[in-house]
This record gives C-alpha cells, sequence and structure tokens, in this order.
C-alpha cells in the first residue's frame, strides 16, 4: 500500500439503503484532502476522537444514510485504480483513511447485503489499518522469519499453528514474501512435501490470512525465472503444478485466474500450456474426468490461447495432454521412464516423484511398469556397441533405490524385471556376455533373488520364449555357479 504523492481531493456520496444501488442526487459532502503518510504512519492528530476510536476498535460507524441506512462504501488500497483490490467499509473508517494517506480511490455501491456481512468487512478493514500502523520488517528479515515458520510447519504439519503464524506477523503488505518463500523451500523436495505446501496456501486464504492478490504475486515471482531455473530443474512445471493443485482441489481459485495472473510471466516463454496440461493431469488423478472437464469448460481457456503462436495443437496434446484420456500404455510408460532416466538424468526423488504424480497403487505394481523401468534402469548401463557391449555396475548401483523400492523384495516382480532383461538382450541382437554381466550385477547388489532367478530360467511362459533359448546358455555358468554356491552354504 503506497500513499499519494500529491494531495488528491476525495468525495465519497453514500448511498442510502432502499435506494435500489442509484445514485441519489448530489449532496454536499465536504472533500478530504489525502496527507502524505510516512514509512511507518501513525494516527495523526487529524483524526477526530470518534474516528480513531472506530477504526481501533472495529465498532461500526457512527453516521448513518438518508432513511437511517448505513452507508457502505468500497476504497481500492493501492497505487492505482486498475490494479489494486477493493475493500468494502463504512464511512467513518472511510474518512479514517483517506486522512491517513492509506487510501487512494473509491467508489460507491449499494447498501443491500446482510448486516452480518458488513460487520465482518468492517474488521477485516480494521484489522488492515492496525497492519499498516506497525513498521514494516526489511525484505531479508521477512525471509528469514518466513522461512522460519515454513520450516517447523514442515517438520510437524500443523495447519492451525502455521496460519496463526502468518498472522502474528502482521505484514500484510509483504504476505507476497512468504508465497515466495513457500515455493522456493518446496520446489527440490518431495511431492508430498509440496502439497502439504499448497494446503497451507490454502488454508491461509481460505481464512483470510493471506489475500489472493499476494498469493499471486508471490507465486508469480517465482515464475519470472522458472524457465531458467529448467535448466537445473528439469520437472519444474509439474512441481509449480504441484503447490497450485491444492487451491483447485478445494475451489479456492479457477484455471481462468490462474492464466490472467499468470499469462504474462508464461506466454512469452512458451509455458502456459505446459504448466496447464500438469495442472490437469493433476486433477484427474484426485477427481474424476467429467469433473476436470466441467472445471476446463468453466474457464473459457483453449489450448490455441496457451500455446505460442504457430504452435500446433494437435501436436500439443498428444505429447503433452495423453494422460488425461486415462491410464498410461505400455509404450507410453517406456518413453517417459527412458527420457526421465537416460535423457533427463533425473534424481531418485524426481523420478519417485513423477511415479506418485502419474500412476496409482495398483500402476505400481503392475507388470508395465516394472518392465518399462527395468528396460530404462538397464538400457542407461549398457556401453559400448555391438560385440564390444558391457554394463556400467555404477548406473545399476546409483539407481539401487529406486529398483528396490519398486521391486519390493517380491519373487513375481522381480521375475518381470528379468523378463524386461530378456527382452533388451534380445532387441540389442544379444551381444555375448552382456545377459551374464547383468545378472552377475542384479545379484551381488540384491536386486534379483536366487528364487527369483530360479523361477525366470525354468519358465516356460510362451509370451517369453521368444530368445529364451541363447538367453539360457549364456548364463548356464551363472547357474552353475549359482548351485555350487547354494550346496556349499548348505554344507557348511
Amino acid at each position: 500500500v503506497s500513499s499519494p504523492t500529491a494531495t488528491v481531493a476525495a468525495r465519497v456520496t453514500p448511498i442510502p439503503r432502499g435506494s435500489g444501488g442509484k445514485e441519489p442526487a448530489e449532496s454536499p459532502v465536504p472533500e478530504e484532502p489525502v496527507r502524505d503518510a510516512p514509512a511507518a504512519p501513525r494516527l495523526p492528530a487529524a483524526l477526530t476522537v470518534g474516528e480513531k476510536a472506530d477504526v481501533e476498535s472495529g465498532r461500526p460507524p457512527r453516521e448513518a444514510g438518508e432513511g437511517g441506512g448505513r452507508p457502505r462504501f468500497c476504497f481500492h488500497a493501492g497505487p492505482s485504480k486498475s490494479t489494486s483490490v477493493p475493500f468494502p467499509c463504512p464511512g467513518s473508517a472511510l474518512l479514517a483513511g483517506f486522512k491517513l494517506g492509506w487510501i487512494n480511490h473509491c467508489f460507491t455501491i449499494s447498501t443491500q447485503y446482510p448486516i452480518t456481512k458488513w460487520k465482518q468487512d468492517f474488521r477485516y478493514f480494521c484489522k488492515f489499518i492496525a497492519s499498516q500502523d506497525k513498521a514494516l520488517l526489511s525484505e531479508e528479515e521477512m525471509e528469514r522469519r518466513c522461512r522460519s515458520i515454513i520450516d517447523e510447519f514442515l517438520h510437524i504439519n500443523d495447519y492451525k499453528e502455521a496460519v496463526q503464524c502468518v498472522t502474528e506477523l502482521e505484514q500484510g503488505p509483504q504476505l507476497h514474501v512468504f508465497v515466495r518463500v513457500g515455493v522456493e523451500s518446496t520446489l527440490e523436495r518431495s511431492y508430498i512435501t509440496r502439497d502439504h505446501m499448497g494446503q497451507l496456501f490454502f488454508q491461509l486464504v481460505n481464512t483470510g490470512a493471506l489475500p489472493k492478490v499476494h498469493f499471486f504475486k508471490g507465486f508469480a515471482e517465482t515464475l519470472e525465472v522458472a524457465d531458467d531455473m529448467a535448466i537445473d530443474i528439469p520437472h519444474i512445471w509439474l512441481y509449480l503444478a504441484e503447490l497450485l493443485n491444492p487451491m483447485f482441489r478445494a475451489g479456492a481459485i479457477s484455471l481462468r485466474e490462474v492464466f490472467s495472473e499468470f499469462s504474462r510471466h508464461l506466454l512469452p516463454v512458451g509455458r502456459a500450456g505446459i504448466l496447464f496440461s500438469e495442472i490437469l493431469h493433476l486433477l484427474c488423478k484426485q477427481m474424476s474426468h467429467k469433473k476436470v472437464g466441467s472445471l476446463w469448460g468453466e474457464s473459457s481457456l483453449s489450448w490455441a490461447e496457451l500455446l505460442p503462436e504457430g504452435e500446433d495443437v494437435r501436436d500439443f496434446i498428444a505429447d503433452h495432454v495423453t494422460l488425461l484420456k486415462g491410464e498410461l500404455s505400455a509404450e507410453e510408460l517406456s518413453l517417459r521412464l527412458e527420457k526421465l532416466l537416460i535423457e533427463d538424468m533425473a534424481g531418485d526423488e524426481q523420478i519417485f516423484d513423477w511415479v506418485e504424480a502419474n500412476l496409482d497403487e495398483s500402476q505400481m505394481s503392475s507388470p508395465a511398469f516394472l518392465r518399462a523401468l527395468m528396460t530404462a534402469v538397464c538400457k542407461a548401463a549398457v556401453k559400448g556397441e555391438s560385440t564390444s557391449c558391457r554394463v556400467d555396475t555404477t548406473i545399476i548401483q546409483k539407481r539401487l533405490p529406486v529398483l528396490l523400492k519398486y521391486l519390493n523384495s517380491d519373487t513375481e516382480r522381480q521375475l518381470q524385471a528379468l523378463y524386461a532383461l530378456q527382452a533388451l538382450i534380445v532387441k540389442l541382437d544379444q551381444p555375448p556376455n552382456l545377459l551374464r554381466m547383468f545378472f552377475d550385477c542384479l545379484y551381488d547388489e540384491d536386486v534379483i533373488s536366487e528364487d527369483a532367478f530360479y523361477k525366470w530360467e525354468t519358465s516356460k511362459d510362451p509370451a517369453e520364449e521368444l530368445g529364451k533359448g541363447v538367453a539360457l546358455k549364456s548364463v548356464t555358468a551363472f547357474f552353475t555357479w549359482l548351485r555350487e554356491a547354494e550346496e556349499e552354504s548348505e554344507d557348511n
């Protein structure tokens, strides 16, 4: 909130109850000049005792409009009417705001609304006035306090306590800093952490502790540099969508609002379509496709207005919106996992996040997913060409957390992984000793158990016969060694 730098005359006309929302004939209302406010304003002597009491105590205004109705006004607290947010307030508080220099523009509206809402708005206005009377923290100190609140919240997940702490900051004009710090603090952490942060944003907006205008402003500060950050955080648009998602789930914001607030940051870099496709995909995981379709329809948005000029809408939908159609096919799973593990060289946390965001529990244990994962990991570990192929065991070791998490020491899951490895060897034209090198590494790292190896060896599944004979011959020595080691262990 900025005070005007020059004296501005403000003329405010109350509209009495029962007037039907129409302005009455012009009546003589004294004009009050706007006075410059200092950086940390205090209530000046220009306020009457009654006006000061109204502001400090939250009592309804003393004056009444014609016919006994309470006049209701709206003012804009900000440097310009076009960029500020209207707050309803009664006449005496409006007069006080002008004298303090905190109100730049005003207009009148009808008084036909519930008295309870009127009182609630007045109390909110008084809190706003009180927050202006408190000196603002420096940006550095504000960031430090915000980070402390966020760290504590992420540790104990107490939403009520976090909302209370933000409220007690009493730094209304700087609340966008809390949003920016919240986004920055969780952007590269787990999906669950980002979801918790997004839910906290919703709680703050829902309780009135965080005005939407500050939420959008703080989030936009990250969007301004998001395209540059994508170099180090390839899945940044997914992560940003995860932070926004709880607000959509609860109906706190709409797709149209997000486009209106963020388009100036997204359209110039051609990323509006990417962000919205990620948002829609996440919503499809948490509500019916029909509901998501309804939200999309209500927004009146089209993919054409989200994409850069000249980009083909059909191609974009085929590449980025396929997930909205339902469960991923085995081919789509393979392509996406190979991109993550081989092209993007994503870290384990990023892979976990992607899986959690795109697959449900049943899909995580499905043969299609397990085979796609095993193929991607092993494909990344193959070095050289043709007969000189070898296994880079460091790649397997690097991906141990991923393999162990999803194979989960389950023999049936491990068998699917071995089938995938067999198919990969066939696709590579069965380089000599390559399968044996994989078997040695997978056994040594406890990725595949002896039972799973034996089950693969004796399997007669017709669907897995391609290349099975050659594969068995290439690992004969491995099974001989495995049995000898087992017999020696039993003897000991």
